[in-house]
């Protein structure tokens, strides 16, 4: 019996729609890894602008001369340790970004650091800082290369 209507794919044409599909994926995943990694970022830039509006405030109720060494947050996100809390009134993280932290009040407008913060979010390969010098200059940097926690 001879069938001359047979209707389907070839097995070379399944192999290369197979491999397209393949390879769109492949170049996908890599895109996708990208937005995962600035969605991250984000995070870490968005906790600096809140935790520098909140460094400010509590730098408003420091007295001159007031110290806070470096801290560091952990990663678990939520409310800051309480040694932190002095100067970063009501300020929290989100969960896999690290929090760093100096404020010094200054006494005059000598041209020293008053206030610093770090964000580095654990799933990123990039960091953000700000600082705050005693003459009222601020840097801002963001997407430095580091990040990791």
């Amino acid at each position: 019996m001879k069938y001359s209507d047979e209707n389907g794919f070839t097995l070379i044409e399944l192999l290369v729609a197979i491999g397209i599909i393949s390879i769109l994926g492949a170049l996908s995943w890599g895109s996708f890894l990208i937005y995962k990694q600035d969605a991250e970022y984000g995070k870490a830039e968005s906790l600096i602008k809140s935790a520098q509006t909140a460094i400010v405030l509590g730098n408003i109720e420091a007295s001159p001369g007031e110290v806070h060494g470096y801290l560091e947050s952990d990663t678990a996100g939520g409310v800051l340790p309480d040694n932190m809390q002095d100067f970063l009134p009501g300020a929290t993280t989100p969960k896999d970004v690290m929090l760093g932290a100096l404020l010094e009040v200054c006494e005059d407008d000598a041209p020293m650091v008053n206030m610093f913060l770090i964000a580095r979010p654990c799933k990123s390969d990039r960091e953000v800082t700000w600082t705050q010098f005693c003459d009222g200059t601020q840097v801002f940097n963001g997407a430095i290369a580091g990040g990791g926690c």
